[in-house]
C-alpha cells in the first residue's frame, strides 16, 4: 500500500508543479500584453488570444542581479494563439511579480 501512497503523493506534487507553472506564465503574459498595448498595437492585438501552452511552461529560481535590478525567478513557456499563431515569451520576475516579458519566434 506503500507504493500507492507514494506515487499518488508524487502525482499530487506534479499536478501542483504544473498548476504553479500555469499560474506565473499566465500573470507573464497578462503583465507583458498590457505592456505592449501601448509599445506594439500590431503585436498586442496577435497576441489577445495566446495562451501559455502548459506542458512547455518552465519556472527556474535563481538570485541574481542583471546590472542592479535583483532577480528571483525567470519563466519561459511557448505561447499558442486561437489562430493557430505560435511563439514564446521569457519572463523575469522579482518576488514572483513580473518585471520584464520578452516575446520571441513568433509566427507571422
Amino acid at each position: 500500500m506503500l507504493p500507492t501512497f507514494a506515487l499518488a503523493a508524487q502525482t499530487a506534487l506534479a499536478n501542483e508543479e504544473t498548476r504553479q507553472e500555469q499560474v506565473m506564465a499566465q500573470r507573464c503574459l497578462t503583465f507583458g500584453l498590457n505592456k505592449l498595448r501601448a509599445d506594439n498595437p500590431g503585436l498586442h492585438a496577435k497576441l489577445q488570444t495566446a495562451r501559455p501552452n502548459a506542458s512547455t511552461a518552465v519556472i527556474e529560481r535563481f538570485d541574481e542581479n542583471i546590472g542592479s535590478q535583483h532577480i528571483a525567478t525567470q519563466v519561459t513557456a511557448n505561447l499558442e494563439t486561437k489562430q493557430g499563431a505560435s511563439g514564446e515569451m521569457m519572463c523575469l520576475l522579482e518576488n514572483d511579480k513580473p518585471l520584464f516579458v520578452y516575446f520571441y519566434n513568433m509566427d507571422e
